[in-house]
């Protein structure tokens, strides 16, 4: 065998052995996998702490906070936190005390002179004007401009003369109609279109009660005399058939130990801005 028959027998050997190491390779991890191995972390190793995002300090959570009530199972709703207010707390309004009117505050009379108060109907003045009764002031004033600004009234109506009619009795209240034992009272009877004058009296002190004694027909008044020196007591004042006393401290005083029954009118707390205005005089 000559030298290029050997040199093509061991190229053929050569390429015959390496096509046969490629049929011969392993199997491919494809088919089949190795399970992965995880880096054993040990156990005491702690988490790293969560770094600050841009130099703000974090803060721990509240559902991991201890004491939390969400982690005791359950959902737990919280209200907001109240923000505080700029504006004062508004104080609630004061109380008031309810006002009485003038037939919640009566003056009753008192006992005097040993007499005792019976049977008595207490009665207020009336509240509404009444331009006939003015009428009547203004003539008892006689005009007077500068005492009728002054003045100030309280009436109520009573039959005195027992003919189903009743009588106007007016309380003059005022610093022209009053003095230290009384001020004046008018006595107006009903006419066909005004009031007619039927006494006038000084120094009287409201309530005036109207006894159920009558004299002449009309109804006894009985009325408290005191102020200005004079000793509390009551005078009767009898009606003469035309007319009344003018002065209660000059009248017959009523028997001590005495008890009257009838009506007492005006009565009310007399005061100074009292009664009832004249019109057309404030």
């Amino acid at each position: 065998m000559n030298l290029k028959s050997i040199a093509l027998v061991t190229l053929i050997a050569i390429t015959a052995a390496a096509c046969g190491d490629q049929t011969q390779a392993p199997p491919s991890q494809a088919n089949n996998p190795q399970p992965l191995v995880q880096p054993e972390v040990p156990l005491d190793r702690k988490p790293e702490a969560q770094k600050p995002v841009s130099g703000v300090p974090l803060q721990p959570s509240q559902s991991n906070a201890p004491g939390n009530p969400q982690n005791l199972g359950g959902s737990v709703s919280q209200a907001p936190a109240e923000l505080p207010s700029d504006s004062p707390p508004v104080a609630p309004p004061p109380k008031t005390e309810a006002r009485q009117s003038r037939s919640e505050v009566p003056l009753q009379p008192a006992s005097a002179g040993g007499v005792k108060m019976g049977n008595i109907e207490y009665r207020s003045s009336e509240t509404a004007p009444d331009r006939d009764i003015e009428q009547a002031i203004v003539e008892s004033l006689g005009g007077d401009r500068t005492a009728l600004q002054q003045t100030r009234y309280y009436y109520d109506r009573i039959d005195l003369s027992g003919d189903g009619k009743p009588e106007a009795l007016v309380y003059l209240s005022g610093s022209y109609t009053c003095g230290t034992g009384g001020c004046k009272m008018l006595i107006l009877e009903q006419s066909e279109q005004h009031y007619q004058l039927v006494s006038q009296m000084t120094l009287v002190n409201a309530p005036v009660i109207v006894s159920a004694e009558r004299s002449a027909g009309w109804n006894d008044l009985v009325l408290e005399v005191a102020g200005g020196g004079a000793v509390k007591h009551y005078a009767q004042m009898k009606f003469d058939g035309s007319t009344y006393p003018v002065n209660p401290s000059t009248a017959p005083e009523v028997a001590p130990n005495s008890t009257l029954n009838g009506t007492a009118v005006m009565n009310d707390g007399i005061t100074a801005g009292g009664g009832i205005a004249l019109q057309g005089e404030g």
